[in-house]
């Protein structure tokens, strides 16, 4: 496995990278060399516990000299005075203010796996916070081209989603691609030590099934148990009278976008690093309309969203499997998800129907019923 990938780094990156590299090469090395030498003066290297030490120190020492020399052969330095602060994306600063106390600020940058330090203050753009941040940060502008412009949320989603496949494909075919890899547009395979634990052998089912579930959990009991909840529902289904009512319906309506957004964000990242363990150009593809689908089709409620998305998934992996061992197209799955959506579009018109033949039905019943009668009387 190689870890040669392209390493996204500030100038101030790769001199700490250099200097660290010079350091363990000169000074490091002969305190591990002077190590041994004291170790094998006690004789009896095979019950010498100052030599095992010694030489896993040079084992561990090594390997952290042959990181720094890939990732500076690998490094792209990106000039930090041409970053775009429009954008929460690498080499960009973010602060975070806090609702109930404006005085306290904290300061965070965006910066590269091998620069990440999140003591103090620097965030990695794989990590969790700067997946969410990143996310966030995309699901803020739909957000605020509805409250400003009042655009429809699920339009402009779309429409981003697709401009994010397009940079998706960017990253993964220029900057991020790895020359030794042997697909056209992906990076080199993320280190074991950055991947979540399988659950099932042979299966991507990973760990990230529980970070699923308490999100799940979670924004459940926040719409359904919390006044939050409350105002967010409210606000989706009659804004006009949440506003009169004196709720601040342009922040619930941002807050709740950029809220999304982080957890879409999160859920990228477990994809990466549960399940293909590589960043490709098709990371991304259909996910957003299949989870639109969902969503619709649960009428927005997070634990029938659960029960659908099993549904869904099932189907998905069974077109693949049926097509595998049977022959039979995996188009099938794409006819049962055309049929979903038209009963989905035609729902209200298929309900009225039904109710307009009902009534037809009872008033015909009716109608024989008062025939008889009077048939009776005579």
């Amino acid at each position: 496995m190689s870890d040669t990938k392209h390493v996204v780094v500030t100038r101030e990156g790769l001199q700490r990278m250099k200097e660290e590299l010079e350091y363990k090469e000169t000074t490091e090395k002969m305190k591990v060399a002077e190590q041994l030498k004291v170790a094998i003066s006690y004789g009896d290297l095979s019950e010498n516990a100052e030599y095992d030490a010694a030489k896993n120190d040079q084992a561990v020492l090594e390997q952290r000299i042959a990181e720094l020399k890939a990732m500076i052969e690998n490094a792209v330095v990106v000039d930090e005075s041409k970053i775009s602060t429009d954008t929460v994306g690498f080499g960009t600063r973010v602060t975070i203010v806090y609702e109930d106390d404006p005085d306290e600020e904290e300061t965070y940058t965006i910066v590269g796996t091998s620069e990440s330090d999140p003591t103090n203050g620097k965030l990695s753009n794989e990590s969790p916070v700067g997946a969410a941040l990143v996310g966030g940060f995309y699901a803020w502008i739909p957000g605020v081209l509805k409250v400003k412009l009042k655009v429809n949320e699920v339009i402009t989603t779309i429409m981003l989603n697709t401009i994010a496949a397009s940079i998706c494909q960017f990253l993964a075919k220029g900057p991020w691609k790895n020359p030794n890899n042997n697909i056209v547009a992906g990076t080199a395979n993320l280190p074991n030590r950055f991947w979540l634990g399988k659950l099932v052998q042979g299966s991507n089912l990973s760990t990230a099934i529980f970070a699923a579930v308490i999100m799940t959990v979670l924004t459940w009991y926040i719409m359904q148990k919390t006044s939050v909840g409350y105002e967010m529902k409210l606000t989706g289904h009659n804004p006009r009278f949440a506003l009169f009512a004196g709720l601040k319906t342009d922040k619930i309506v941002i807050v709740t976008m950029v809220v999304s957004g982080m957890m879409c964000g999160l859920v990228g990242m477990f994809r990466v690093y549960g399940a293909t363990h590589i960043y490709t150009a098709s990371i991304s593809n259909d996910y957003y309309f299949e989870g639109l689908m969902v969503a619709m089709i649960a009428q927005y409620q997070a634990l029938p969203t659960v029960v659908i998305s099993f549904l869904f998934a099932v189907l998905k992996i069974g077109a693949q499997g049926m097509e595998t061992a049977a022959g039979v197209p995996n188009q099938i799955y794409l006819i049962i998800q055309t049929v979903v959506i038209f009963c989905m579009a035609a729902e209200k018109g298929i309900r009225a129907s039904l109710a307009a033949r009902g009534e037809r039905r009872r008033a015909r019943a009716a109608a024989k019923e008062r025939l008889k009668e009077a048939n009776e009387d005579e």
